[in-house]
């Protein structure tokens, strides 16, 4: 048995050993990239500090950290690492330290394992068809770096996060710094959306990005609000899993102040989403508000007259930013062509049907249809963009079994909050595990028109969100009633 002088001495033991190997990590990492783009470096070093210094004293503190600001962090590709972006590297580089100062108890393995096996099957797998499908080292390695690291992220994430929550109130801490993140990342991109700031870096427009046409016919504006991901698209999906979490802290928040505060970060997250002009978003979030009615249990006409509250309020702040925003959102639903979506789903489709086992191979399918009229040219007209479908677009470059295993993990991640929620004994905990379903609906949704369950980072926040409700599943309460009833029965 240690005493508390040695288990302090070991324990810094082990942080220094974990601080060591993350600092060749990213010391590796910022050498090869030095070259391309110093500045979204500069952030990398900046945040990493920061994460550092507070998971020196706290692995719990370290693992809220990374997962809050990894989001911040822009998505910039590092051409030297052949596609590796600095929001997966931060969040790897802490990974050393995370895996020293968390421990990992069995029982709460056990529990989370559910959401991060599928992910460990579908690296296998991916190192499996990098293995069948590539001819030489370098191209080999990297299939694997990209097939097998972005699942690895995920899984790993899950597991840290189940194994770092201890009760309830540990996940309310990360849901609610998740949450203010969120509304710090909306900040920043209805700022550059005002103010017209895009910065291009390695080909990606950070802030808003301006189009070459009008977004809605009529209408003069052509930007769109793009935050710190490579996409609208992906800003979209991330406000849609985040907003229900805002809405459920304004519903249950006990003074005027906390109030304010939800409202604020609720806002912002509905004016980004919605300045991002992605359809699928949109359409997601209002599905998720829908699902968020449908499961808030007690209250509920309480509940949805406040998120009626918030739209309201919502809907004329964003009119204030930008008068034109109804017609252009209409615009943008009425100018839609099915056709931009059906041509590349058809081109994978047809990738899947020709490569049915291994795929064409990570990253190959917008190369391939750029050089092969078999795909690009569909029956709904000709496209090189890649699937907007996260089930075909990984069918059609890591085979069938892959789009199976995705499969799974959608079943998986939707039977877990399903079961968290029947063991919620209280309106909060209730409400919010509604809010995770909610949000996680609506991402299910909007994987049907975009690419999303394979990106680390965005899964990264989801993830974390989903398996905050682990604690649920240890409440002495709940299982002290359930043990009354069944003696009672006998």
């Amino acid at each position: 048995m240690k005493s508390a002088r040695e288990y302090t001495a070991y324990r810094e033991y082990k942080l220094a050993i974990g601080l060591f190997i993350g600092v060749l990590l990213l010391v590796s990492s910022l050498l090869g990239a030095w070259s391309e783009r110093s500045w979204p470096l500069i952030f990398f070093i900046i945040y990493l500090m920061v994460a550092v210094s507070v998971g020196l004293q706290s692995g719990f503190a370290l693992l809220v950290m990374l997962i809050c600001l990894q989001p911040l962090v822009p998505y910039y590709p590092i051409g030297f690492l052949r596609g590796a972006a600095l929001q997966d590297l931060f969040f790897l580089a802490g990974l050393p330290l995370l895996l020293l100062s968390i421990p990992f108890q069995k029982e709460r393995l056990k529990t989370v394992l559910p959401l991060a096996l599928p992910y460990l099957c579908l690296a296998a797998w991916a190192a499996l068809g990098a293995l069948a499908t590539q001819d030489n080292l370098p191209d080999f390695l990297v299939a694997l770096a990209k097939g097998s690291g972005r699942p690895v992220i995920i899984a790993l994430a899950c597991l840290l996060t189940g194994a770092a929550l201890k009760n309830f109130e540990r996940s309310e801490v990360l849901l609610k710094a998740i949450t203010l993140t969120s509304a710090f990342e909306a900040l920043l991109g209805i700022t550059a959306m005002m103010f017209n700031l895009e910065i291009i870096a390695g080909g990606l427009h950070l802030g808003v990005q301006n189009l070459p046409y009008p977004l809605a016919p009529g209408l003069a504006l052509s930007r769109r609000l793009h935050g710190t991901f490579s996409t609208g698209n992906l800003t979209g999906a991330y406000f849609v899993v985040t907003l229900p979490l805002a809405l459920s802290f304004f519903v249950s928040a006990k003074t005027t102040k906390q109030k304010m505060l939800w409202l604020t970060s609720a806002i912002l997250q509905l004016v980004a989403l919605v300045l991002t002009f992605t359809r699928a978003s949109i359409v997601a979030c209002v599905f998720a508000f829908l699902v968020l009615g449908v499961m808030s249990g007690r209250g509920k006409l309480k509940i949805m007259f406040q998120v009626l509250v918030v739209l309201a309020i919502g809907y004329f702040v964003m009119v204030s930013i930008i008068p034109e925003i109804p017609n252009l959102v209409a615009g943008r639903f009425l100018g839609a062509r099915i056709e931009a979506r059906l041509a590349p789903a058809w081109a994978g489709l047809k990738m899947i049907a020709d490569y049915p086992l291994w795929g064409v191979g990570v990253d190959n399918s917008v190369p391939i249809m750029e050089t092969d009229p078999r795909y690009s040219l569909t029956p709904f007209g000709e496209t090189t963009v890649r699937p907007h479908n996260s089930f075909i677009f990984i069918g059609a470059e890591l085979g069938i079994p892959a789009s199976l295993i995705l499969l799974w993990a959608v079943i998986a991640i939707t039977r877990f909050i399903l079961r968290a929620r029947r063991f919620s004994r209280e309106t909060k905990t209730e409400l919010l595990s509604a809010a995770v379903m909610s949000g996680w609906m609506g991402e299910i949704l909007h994987s049907f028109t975009n690419n999303l369950f394979h990106h680390p980072s965005l899964m990264v926040t989801h993830i974390a969100v989903i398996t905050a409700l682990t604690p649920l599943f240890f409440n002495r309460g709940y299982t002290n009633v359930k043990q009354k009833e069944r003696r009672e029965l006998i």
